[in-house]
């Protein structure tokens, strides 16, 4: 039996939640994609792009990677604006990159995804836990910053193992931690769930796309808040 965090005890990490933010994206009435990455000095936030590396993305490997690799490429990092992470998930998650302002690094990391093929399940939930903590502006816990927002990304095709252990997770990390949870649906070959992904979103913040259009869409987030 998978064992199962206490949530609670994640968001205790933060001392002074951030309130929810909203935005917006192309579908189902939701506002416009940005036309450039141009307006996101408007911005003092912690990212992390958090993508599923399960079997269910085998032969599409290079288009996640391509995807994130365009998307990082095009913020401008500093310490005092923007910083990106980066968790993938399968059986287990694995943080490949901390939050960081060093894009070079943050780039080698994501190139250096070429030699990982996806295998194994989807735990999301894991993941997500291991966002929460990467979030954390202690320094024991993780590389976050206090009064920074917390962007979480999820590319996904929807269908992880414990189902209601992610949906409460995400909401609670939205309510108690202000952390806006932006959610990406892959449609491929495998099997998608798209009302999952749209359940655990904050508003105004699901997108679907297929393997070809990811990056195009990455490049086009509004993330400003």
């Amino acid at each position: 039996m998978k064992k199962i965090i206490f949530f609670p005890a994640l968001f205790v990490l933060f001392l002074y939640p951030l309130l929810p933010a909203e935005g917006g994206g192309p579908q189902m009435g939701q506002r416009p994609l940005a036309a450039s990455r141009s307006n996101l000095g408007c911005l003092k936030a912690d990212i992390i792009v958090i993508s599923d590396w399960s079997s269910s993305i085998v032969g599409f490997e290079d288009f996640i990677r391509d995807a994130i690799y365009s998307f990082v490429d095009g913020l401008v990092l500093s310490e005092d604006g923007l910083k990106i992470g980066l968790v993938t998930f399968s059986d287990s998650a694995v943080i490949e990159q901390h939050l960081t302002s060093n894009q070079s690094k943050a780039l080698e990391t994501i190139f250096d995804l070429r030699s990982k093929k996806g295998s194994g399940l989807t735990d999301m939930q894991e993941a997500l836990e291991q966002s929460i903590l990467e979030f954390s502006s202690r320094r024991e816990h993780g590389c976050g910053r206090q009064y920074a927002d917390k962007i979480a990304i999820i590319i996904s095709d929807g269908d992880p193992q414990f189902k209601d252990d992610v949906y409460r997770l995400s909401q609670e990390a939205q309510l108690e931690l202000g952390m806006r949870i932006f959610t990406v649906l892959i449609s491929g070959p495998a099997y998608v769930n798209e009302d999952f992904l749209k359940s655990i979103s904050s508003e105004d913040s699901y997108f679907k796309t297929d393997y070809e259009g990811l990056k195009s869409l990455l490049e086009q987030l509004d993330l400003c808040l």
